[in-house]
């Protein structure tokens, strides 16, 4: 029954995670990869390059390499699985309360809101800072020089 009674941290499951690999589970690196690569480091990272593209865009650079950051973290929160994650959880939670009348209590805690409050935070800072970057003046050019002119 100390089993029945467990709350579980994202930490909690990585670290499961890797026993499971070191046990040779092949299942077991490719959720490793998901959960752990996918739903957690990716958006994390996201985070970090709308952080450094904003804090460029406050410094007033509006250069390539901010395209590029910009370009970057597009890509990162397409790829990046949070959102998926926290509703599989809910799905599964929400699924298995038929359970219930045997025992088996599944609930979401207050760590479900907290990621539930990262994800609206990073599509918050991406939206905002996508359009601070849609608006901000283009860097000025150097003049390409006139053929006509010789010093």
């Amino acid at each position: 029954p100390d089993l029945l009674h467990e709350e579980i941290s994202p930490w909690q499951v990585l670290t499961a995670l890797c026993s499971a690999i070191f046990d040779g589970e092949v299942n077991g690196a490719i959720a490793f990869v998901m959960f752990g690569g996918f739903a957690l480091c990716l958006p994390l990272v996201d985070m970090l390059l709308l952080l450094f593209a904003a804090c460029g865009l406050h410094g007033g650079f509006a250069g390539s390499l901010l395209g590029k950051v910009m370009a970057v973290s597009r890509v990162l929160r397409k790829l990046s699985m949070l959102d998926v994650a926290i509703t599989g959880i809910a799905v599964v939670v929400l699924a298995l309360q038929s359970f219930r009348e045997k025992g088996v209590i599944l609930s979401l805690r207050w760590g479900w809101l907290a990621l539930l409050g990262a994800v609206l935070c990073h599509y918050s800072m991406a939206f905002l800072v996508s359009c601070a970057h849609r608006h901000s003046p283009i860097e000025a050019r150097p003049a390409a020089p006139d053929p006509e002119v010789q010093v």
